[in-house]
């Protein structure tokens, strides 16, 4: 038979372990001065993890693969991403790879809208650099954060790419994503994956098809248009419009 102290143990290990937390948790409960703003210039390679398990508002991701990696003279080593929430991994002066895929899902009432996105961040010296970064919205769309490498840390960038299987010099859901990430390519001094990105986007056409607004929904695709794009870059290139 249980004693008063022996039953208030239990009754607080049952409490704790029904409001366990995933890593974003977690990780906000560990660091109170982090409001969850992210991609953020140099956030460490824990911050850089938990923030992928963020809670959608209308929408649930789920991060279905992830892999990381500390660059060292020798070669890539894996990490466990497990540990990596945690900082357990980490140290302050290493060099860490991250790639992840993440998946949407999210329903209105009348539609379920599904999505998967690919994210990628190199982090010199522990501290986020660049990154091709996608956050969900409602129905599944997407916002796109993309910040180039520069120097020298452009062969470990493609390097990651080619090890993650993911297109060069970036992929893109459409025509204005790949003319936006052309102009991030060029405004980093990379001139050839500028005009790759042009390239890529005339082939795509119009852009990506948003099955929300076949629905007629109040969250389909919205903003800068291909055409508007599209100019911005062609006349940072001094290319013909």
């Amino acid at each position: 038979m249980l004693g008063p102290v022996s039953r208030l143990s239990l009754g607080l290990a049952l409490f704790v372990a029904s409001c366990a937390t995933g890593p974003y948790e977690a990780y906000r409960a560990a660091h109170a001065d982090w409001d969850g703003a992210f991609p953020t210039q140099g956030a460490d390679l824990a911050r850089t993890v938990a923030a992928l398990y963020a809670p959608g508002r209308g929408w649930a991701t789920t991060v279905t693969q992830i892999d990381a990696w500390r660059l060292d003279p020798q070669g890539w080593v894996s990490l466990d991403p497990k540990a990596l929430p945690s900082g357990s991994a980490q140290a302050a002066g290493a060099d860490y790879a991250v790639v992840a895929s993440l998946h949407c899902a999210s329903n209105d009432g009348t539609t379920q809208f599904m999505r998967g996105e690919i994210v990628w961040y190199l982090l010199p010296r522990n501290r986020l650099t660049a990154y091709d970064h996608y956050d969900f919205k409602p129905g599944c769309g997407v916002t796109n954060a993309f910040e180039p490498a520069r120097g020298t840390l452009v062969s470990e960038e493609r390097a990651l790419l080619e090890r993650a299987r993911i297109p060069l010099p970036a992929r893109a859901s459409g025509a204005v994503e790949y003319y936006q990430k052309g102009l991030a390519f060029l405004r980093a001094g990379r001139r050839d994956e500028a005009n790759a990105m042009l390239a890529a986007g005339d082939g795509a056409g119009s852009g990506e098809f948003d099955v929300r607004a076949r629905f007629n929904q109040p969250h389909a695709a919205s903003g800068e248009s291909a055409a508007e794009a599209r100019a911005a870059l062609a006349r940072e290139l001094g290319a013909a419009p």
